[in-house]
């Protein structure tokens, strides 16, 4: 009876875990969109170094979603509406440094392989020490250009989905409650 138990118990953690790791996935998803729409805008209206940038922010969007959303969010299984659009915001703010971080890393990586890109004025892109300097005042102008999209909408998509979980855990205990009866 006691190994039953055990394994019971395990089963309903592997459970627990995938869903925390699926919440984390959809909101790390559906950040990356809000990154993608953003990119995608910039690869279109930039030169050609610019190119494949909607990936870089893809990238950086659901990683950093990701990341904050289970820190504050899915580790303390704490569904709540002023966490949720907390860790929106962060993601909203912090993904642009990611972003510049990969796109100066890879820009300076396919340089030092390739001989190139070159920037505009046709100088090599910065020494790697010099990326995450780079990468903060890079983020500063596009905080100032794009972060009254990513700031809002960030918030916007972890508070709903903060919300949606918690009506669905709510609806989960409820279950487990008449079940049990």
């Amino acid at each position: 009876m006691q190994n039953y138990l055990q394994n019971k118990k395990i089963m309903q953690n592997l459970y627990t875990n995938s869903q925390k790791i699926l919440h984390t996935f959809i909101m790390g998803l559906l950040c990356s969109l809000v990154g993608f729409g953003i990119g995608f805008f910039i690869s279109t209206d930039m030169n050609d170094s610019w190119d494949y940038f909607y990936i870089y922010s893809t990238l950086a969007s659901f990683m950093t979603a990701a990341f904050i959303w289970w820190f504050l969010v899915e580790r303390y299984e704490k569904y709540t509406i002023l966490r949720g659009s907390m860790a929106g915001l962060l993601s909203g703010l912090i993904a642009h440094y990611i972003c510049w971080i990969l796109f100066l890393f890879t820009m300076r990586i396919s340089y030092l392989l390739f001989g190139e890109p070159l920037s505009s004025l046709g100088e090599p892109p910065m020494d790697l020490y010099f990326i995450p300097i780079g990468a903060l005042s890079f983020s500063f102008f596009s905080i100032f250009i794009f972060g009254w999209i990513t700031l809002p909408i960030g918030g916007l998509i972890g508070m709903i989905l903060a919300k949606t979980l918690s009506i669905l855990s709510k609806k989960s205990i409820e279950k487990t409650l008449l079940l049990s009866e």
